[in-house]
C-alpha cells in the first residue's frame, strides 16, 4: 500500500499502470507465439518463432523520459529460428527431406513464388510435382514434371537431381539466402522474400529421398516456456490488482475528508 501511495503522490501512477499493462500485453503476445509453435510441432519443415520483447522493454525502462506515442512501441517482436529439424524416414519416394540452409522453390496458382522446407510432395495424373497444398514445385526454369509409368523408378540425389530409370530427367530448384531474416513466414511452412534479395543456388544443402524434415519445435521446451510466461503474467496481474486496490482505498479516504 505504501508503494502505491508514494507513486500516487508523485504523479507516477499512470506510468506505473502503463508499464504493467505493457508487460501483461507482452506476456499474452508471447503466449500466442509459443502456442502457435506447439500447434505446429508436427508440421513438416516448420520453423519455430522466437520473441525478443525483453530487449524492447529494457530499452523503455532505461529511458523513462520517453513519453507519449514513443512509449507505445510494439511490445513483442518475433524472429524465425531456422535451425534444422531432424529427418524422419518415411520410405515414400516423393518425400524429400532437406538439411542445411536451403529451400525448395514453389510456384503458387497466380505465379507467386514461395520457399519451403516441407518436402512432402506428390504427383498429379500428368506427372506434375506438387506440394501438400497443391502448388507446383519448381525446377531449373520450369515446374517439375516427372514421367509416369508402372515400372518407372524415380530417384533423387543429394543435390536435387531427379532421374527416372537411371536417366537424368530434371532437377529441383533448391536455393539459399545469405540472410534468412529477409524471409517472411506465410502460414506454417511457406516463406516469401520481403527484402528483394536474389536467392543463390544451394551450396551447403542436401536433399534426402524418402525422408522429411520434422519441425524444429521441442514440445517439452515450449511447454516449459509457456508455464514460465503464464507465471509472469499472473505475477503482473497480482501487482496490478494490488495497485488498483490501494488507489481505490486512497480515493475513498480522500473523498471522506471532503
Amino acid at each position: 500500500m505504501q508503494l502505491a501511495i508514494y507513486m500516487f503522490e508523485r504523479g507516477n501512477m499512470n506510468t506505473a499502470l502503463y508499464d504493467i499493462y505493457n508487460g501483461l500485453a507482452a506476456r499474452f503476445e508471447e503466449l500466442d507465439v509459443v502456442s502457435n509453435n506447439l500447434a505446429n510441432v508436427n508440421s513438416t519443415g516448420y520453423k519455430q518463432d522466437g520473441v525478443f520483447q525483453r530487449l524492447l522493454e529494457a530499452n523503455l525502462s532505461a529511458n523513462p523520459q520517453v513519453q507519449g506515442s514513443a512509449r507505445r512501441m510494439p511490445r513483442v517482436a518475433t524472429y524465425v529460428d531456422f535451425q534444422n529439424g531432424d529427418l524422419v524416414q518415411t520410405g515414400r519416394p516423393m518425400d524429400l527431406g532437406i538439411q542445411g540452409k536451403g529451400f525448395f522453390v514453389v510456384q503458387g496458382a497466380a505465379g507467386e513464388v514461395y520457399y519451403t522446407r516441407d518436402g512432402s510432395f506428390s504427383q498429379d495424373d500428368t506427372g506434375n510435382l506438387l506440394t501438400a497444398s497443391g502448388d507446383r514445385v519448381m525446377g531449373d526454369g520450369a515446374p517439375v514434371s516427372i514421367p509416369q509409368g508402372e515400372r518407372n523408378v524415380v530417384t533423387v540425389d543429394e543435390e536435387g537431381g531427379i532421374s527416372v530409370d537411371g536417366i537424368r530427367s530434371t532437377s529441383l530448384k533448391v536455393v539459399e539466402f545469405d540472410d534468412g531474416a529477409i524471409l517472411q513466414k506465410i502460414g506454417s511452412n511457406y516463406f516469401v522474400d520481403k527484402g528483394g534479395a536474389v536467392p543463390k543456388d544451394a551450396e551447403s544443402t542436401s536433399v534426402s529421398q524418402g525422408f522429411l524434415e520434422k519441425s524444429n519445435v521441442s514440445a517439452i521446451k515450449a511447454m516449459v516456456e509457456m508455464m514460465q510466461v503464464m507465471r509472469q503474467a499472473e505475477s503482473l496481474q497480482r501487482t496490478l490488482n494490488l495497485i488498483l486496490n490501494d488507489v481505490d482505498g486512497r480515493v475513498i479516504r480522500e473523498v471522506a475528508r471532503v
